[in-house]
């Protein structure tokens, strides 16, 4: 299992954007992307978890994350071109101020 996570932080005053955008991307990844056993995207809560253990700043500013699960690393590579994914890509860019993108495989079930 392939997984790729997105962390993201939207540019000041394009938050509401950004969302809007990435909600109706994962809807259509969701439709036409084969591979892809998992798809998501929400609020990145760390702050609010990790307050009680004096983590504050854990998120480094990331408030979002766009999270997918793939089969195999060869449908992860065909879901970064995919049609879908580079539209969505060229119309997000804007709202963001930057994103640190962690990607791992796994083996069997934990």
């Amino acid at each position: 299992m392939f997984h790729h996570h997105v962390l993201i932080r939207f540019k000041r005053g394009r938050v509401d954007e950004g969302t809007q955008l990435l909600k109706r991307f994962v809807g259509r990844m969701r439709r036409v992307s084969n591979g892809c056993t998992s798809i998501t995207f929400g609020p990145n809560t760390a702050e609010t978890y990790s307050a009680k253990y004096n983590f504050d700043g854990c998120g480094q500013g990331y408030t979002h994350v766009l999270a997918c699960s793939f089969k195999t690393v060869r449908d992860h590579e065909r879901y970064q071109t995919n049609e879908v994914h580079l539209s969505m890509k060229d119309k997000i860019v804007p709202t963001i101020k930057s994103v640190c993108v962690l990607d791992f495989t796994t083996r069997g079930r934990f």
